[in-house]
């Protein structure tokens, strides 16, 4: 397996309107490690990973494989296997025969091919598919081919390109988890592109969330999710997604709190950085997610919602609405089930939240207050 090294990467493509897709990325992946590149559409993450791949070159910076420079180097000198969102498989080959095809072009023996298809075949449930074609699959048994192709040629390092796109929801779900199962097995170096917020947080080792080209954050699931550095992280990570409130910071009997109209909760110390620069008459923007509110007491609980609709989904509720009065800030709370079933629109609701559950952002900068 290898380690993998980014150093300053930048890619432009030229044109009338030429743009410039990777603004100096700077990355380090570690030997083994399961590293998601998630971001929204035009983040450059395809991109990112296409450079790695040697199917981009960068414009300038540089790529190392271990202690190997491989930033001009072509695809097949990289040694790397890539999944792609479409399953790419040769129609009229068997199962079989598609595992075995990179291999042969390599001029592997035929009894090593034999041997690592038998063995990588149960790994993935296609023991009893290998005679079959591909048009008598369904979409998660060609995908699993297609992951299949990539591990019976042994690469350092695995690339996925948003490889469970075209499957419906419960085919993600399964695919999803032999896909983590597969690198616990492997213990190999993967790089994975998508989109989706459920297959970053579950899959990664290493989460690097980016945005215009440039890396917002990186880390591990949860220090990305429990402590976003900007506002932009922030409110792509969660379903449903962070709720923010223009606020100002007041210290009351020693302790700081962030009010506005409909909310007025307490702050925790570690969330306000420098405090001689934080305290003071400031406003910031304050981030709460909703599953870190509580129902309360009428009037108890620091947020005053105005109901205005209740989704049910049956283990929860979201409940949508308005702090303080008709047209104060929108706000989501996320419920147990029952809990709010019972709440119709125009009624008041209170909540409460955990000062260690609020996040505080800089207005200006958008980053995080103790960042």
């Amino acid at each position: 397996m290898a380690s993998v090294s980014i150093r300053a990467l930048r890619k432009t493509y030229p044109g009338a309107k030429s743009k410039t897709i990777l603004k100096g990325i700077d990355l380090e992946i570690a030997d083994g490690a399961f590293t998601v590149l998630v971001g929204p559409s035009g983040c450059g993450k395809s991109t990112l990973l296409r450079t790695i791949a040697g199917l981009e070159r960068p414009d300038s910076g540089t790529i190392h494989f271990d202690a190997r420079d491989v930033t001009l180097a072509e695809p097949r000198e990289r040694d790397i296997a890539m999944v792609f969102q479409s399953y790419a498989l040769y129609p009229h080959l068997t199962v079989r025969e598609n595992l075995a095809f990179g291999l042969e072009l390599r001029r592997t023996p035929r009894d090593e091919i034999a041997r690592r298809i038998d063995e990588v075949a149960p790994q993935l449930g296609l023991g009893e598919l290998l005679d079959r074609l591909p048009a008598q699959l369904s979409g998660g048994q060609r995908q699993r081919v297609a992951m299949g192709r990539a591990i019976v040629r042994r690469p350092s390092l695995f690339l996925f390109d948003e490889p469970l796109s075209n499957l419906d929801a419960a085919l993600r779900g399964e695919v999803r988890v032999q896909i983590r199962r597969l690198h616990e097995r492997l213990g190999a170096t993967m790089i994975y592109v998508t989109h989706d917020q459920v297959e970053a947080m579950t899959l990664a080792d290493q989460l690097v969330v980016l945005n215009g080209g440039v890396v917002e954050q990186a880390g591990t699931p949860t220090e990305v999710y429990e402590r976003p550095r900007t506002r932009f992280v922030a409110g792509f990570l969660g379903m449903p997604a962070m709720n923010f409130v223009e606020a100002r910071l007041s210290v009351i009997e020693g302790k700081v709190r962030a009010r506005a109209p409909g909310i007025d909760v307490a702050v925790a110390d570690d969330r306000l950085g420098d405090r001689e620069s934080t305290f003071g008459d400031r406003k910031v923007l304050v981030g709460v997610r909703p599953q870190d509110v509580r129902l309360a007491g009428a009037g108890a609980g620091g947020i005053d919602l105005r109901v205005e609709l209740v989704e049910g989904l049956g283990f929860e509720s979201h409940v949508h609405g308005a702090l303080g009065a008709r047209d104060g800030t929108p706000f989501v709370a996320r419920v147990e089930g029952a809990a709010a079933g019972s709440h119709g629109g125009g009624q008041q609701l209170s909540f409460e939240v955990d000062p260690d559950d609020v996040h505080l952002f800089d207005l200006d900068t958008g980053r995080a207050t103790w960042a």
